[in-house]
């Protein structure tokens, strides 16, 4: 049986940055990444583009949030925005601030944004198993005591006393957030709040709505 100090489920941005950061402090990390590779999410978003963060305080920032705003101030005074833009730019990203304070990486290619952090958490001595679903955290006298993962070669035990989900949620199933976490969790005994859309599709049975597919608009 293989043996890590933490297993990490989920290969997006939060994984990728838990597994170098914990890594990098001297850990044997191993991140299992269902799908084909990392940080899937990331490459499609900002329209490809990849919107990292937003220089505006956190002031600002805060006032953005609609509910429970105070659980992400500690976040943010912990890494800041400017610390993100710091970051990345010593990662070998180059960025831009573009109207309305928006950070993006200046080749405008998301692309370029996951593989810096994926090859940055793999420098800091991070394994990284794509194609490797957790299926069940295992526990042994009410402690965590590893995973079981699967992969296209089968089913594998793994020990580690320490497993970090960060599978994301269930709002984009084909990049790997299908909800994963909330069962994993929920088979350990958490409550699990349900859960509920925040972007969703309008439908209608009008004919003139197919008129609007496609249609994008600014600042509204």
């Amino acid at each position: 049986m293989r043996h890590y100090d933490l297993i990490i489920a989920g290969g997006g941005a939060a994984g990728i940055m838990a597994a170098g950061v914990a890594a990098s402090a001297g850990r044997k990390v191993l991140l299992c990444e269902r799908m084909e590779k990392p940080q899937r999410k990331v490459r499609i978003s900002g329209k490809g583009r990849c919107n990292l963060t937003n220089m505006r305080s956190e002031a600002e920032f805060l006032k953005k949030i609609r509910r429970s705003a105070e659980f992400f101030a500690p976040a943010l005074r912990r890494f800041s925005n400017a610390e993100t833009v710091e970051f990345f730019r010593r990662i070998g990203v180059p960025l831009s601030v573009e109207r309305g304070k928006r950070v993006f990486p200046a080749s405008g290619k998301a692309w370029d944004v996951a593989e810096a952090h994926i090859d940055w958490c793999r420098r800091q001595g991070a394994e990284i198993a794509c194609l490797t679903r957790v299926r069940e955290i295992q526990t042994d006298g009410g402690r965590i005591a590893g995973a079981t993962v699967q992969t296209p070669q089968g089913t594998e035990r793994i020990a580690a006393p320490n497993v970090l989900l960060a599978t994301g949620g269930a709002s984009y199933p084909a990049t790997g957030s299908s909800g994963d976490g909330y069962l994993l969790a929920h088979r350990l005994g958490h409550t699990i709040v349900e859960i509920r859309p925040s972007l969703t599709p309008l439908v209608s049975g009008l004919p003139e709505t197919d008129r609007l597919k496609g249609l994008a608009l600014r600042n509204v």
